[in-house]
């Protein structure tokens, strides 16, 4: 997922739980290439770590995005 996926695939993905009750939707943030030496992202994660105010924003936004789209919980890999 970035800035380009349509909305609607989160949407879509979540009500895959309408047809398997029980089933949790969850979203993944980072990986490899995510956290690789010189990319734009690389960073970010850090840069989230080191302040409280940053840490507080990124988990307000999570959790917004959670509830909105219907997924159950996030990966990060760092």
């Amino acid at each position: 997922m970035d800035g380009s996926t349509p909305a609607s695939l989160f949407s879509e993905t979540a009500q895959l739980k309408e047809l398997k009750p029980g089933l949790q939707v969850w979203a993944s943030l980072g990986g490899w290439t995510f956290s690789d030496n010189g990319t734009v992202t690389q960073p970010l994660l850090g840069t989230i770590a080191r302040d409280p105010a940053k840490r507080q924003q990124f988990a307000d936004g999570i959790l917004r995005f959670l509830e909105n789209w219907g997924f159950d919980g996030i990966d990060i890999d760092w």
